[in-house]
C-alpha cells in the first residue's frame, strides 16, 4: 500500500542525509520512504531511504544499489543521482526533485520475478510485515543532523546472561564446599588427651579389688615341703652324742 501526499517528519524519521536537509514526507512504501529536502544551495532534492525490512534484507539491499548505481531495474529515464550512501542500517539516495523523483530507485527493491506475467513472482517477507518505517536513528542534538542507529545485537545480553550464569554456579559450587567443611568439624570425635601421668589412673571412687583366698586356690594347688629324711641310731652311737645343753634354770 503506498501513501502519496506531503506529510510532516515524524520522530524516527531523519533530520538530514548526507549534505540533504530533510523537509517533509513524500511517499510510504513497503520498500522505503521518498523525503523532499534540499542541499546546501537550498535547491530542492528528492531523497529515497530504504526502509528497516529492505535494509536489513542483503538481496534487497543490492537491488537498491543497482538500481542507483547502474540504473538497474529502472523503468523510464534513470534521473541524475546528486548524492547516495550504504550505511550498516540505511541506504539512501538524493536526485532533483523533478519528475518521479528519487522514488524510481525503490522500485527494483521489491522485485521478485518477471513483469509481463510469464512466470511467478514472489513478495518479500518484509513487505507484509510492516517494514515501512524508516529505520531508527540517533539524534546528535536537537536541530541537529541525525544518523542510523545500527541495530542491537543479541551477543552482548547472551554474554551477559553466560558470564551471570557462570558466576552464580561458581558461587553455589565455593558455598557448598563451605558447608561440608562445616559439617564434617562439627560431627568429627575430639581426640583423646593422655593424662600427665603416662597412664590411666582410676577413679578415687572406685576400691581396688584383691584376690579372695579361695580364687588363689582355684588358681593352683599349694605344695607341701618336702620331708625331712631320718636315721635310725643304735644303741652305742647314742651314748656318744653329746648332752643337749640344758636350760639357764638349771644354772641357778
Amino acid at each position: 500500500m503506498r501513501v502519496v501526499g506531503a506529510m510532516a517528519l515524524g520522530e524516527a524519521d531523519p533530520r538530514q542525509l548526507g549534505a540533504f536537509r530533510l523537509v517533509e514526507r513524500r511517499r510510504v512504501c513497503a520498500e522505503g520512504v521518498v523525503y523532499a529536502g534540499r542541499d546546501g544551495s537550498g535547491r530542492a532534492v528528492s531523497v529515497a531511504l530504504l526502509s528497516a525490512g529492505a535494509s536489513a534484507d542483503a538481496a534487497a539491499r543490492d537491488r537498491f544499489v543497482a538500481a542507483v548505481s547502474k540504473g538497474a531495474g529502472v523503468e523510464g529515464p534513470v534521473p541524475p543521482v546528486l548524492g547516495w550512501g550504504v550505511s550498516a542500517a540505511a541506504a539512501w539516495a538524493a536526485v532533483a526533485d523533478e519528475g518521479a523523483g528519487a522514488g524510481v530507485f525503490l522500485a527494483p527493491v521489491a522485485a521478485g520475478g518477471p513483469r509481463g506475467g510469464t512466470g511467478p513472482g514472489y513478495v518479500p517477507y518484509w513487505a507484509t510485515s510492516g517494514g515501512a518505517s524508516a529505520p531508527r536513528w540517533a539524534w546528535s542534538g536537537r536541530g541537529g543532523g541525525g544518523v542510523a542507529a545500527p541495530g542491537r545485537s543479541s551477543r552482548g545480553l547472551v554474554a551477559g546472561l553466560a558470564v551471570l550464569v557462570a558466576l552464580l554456579v561458581a558461587l553455589l559450587v565455593v558455598l557448598y564446599f563451605f558447608l561440608s567443611g562445616l559439617r564434617q568439624e562439627a560431627y568429627s570425635t575430639p581426640a583423646e588427651v593422655p593424662s600427665p601421668g603416662g597412664g590411666a589412673q582410676e577413679s578415687p571412687g572406685t576400691p581396688s579389688v584383691s584376690p579372695s583366698p579361695q580364687e588363689s586356690d582355684q588358681g593352683g594347688e599349694s605344695q607341701s615341703p618336702a620331708p625331712v629324711p631320718s636315721v635310725e641310731l643304735g644303741e652305742d652311737e647314742v651314748e656318744q652324742m653329746p648332752e643337749a645343753p640344758r636350760s639357764p634354770q638349771d644354772y641357778l
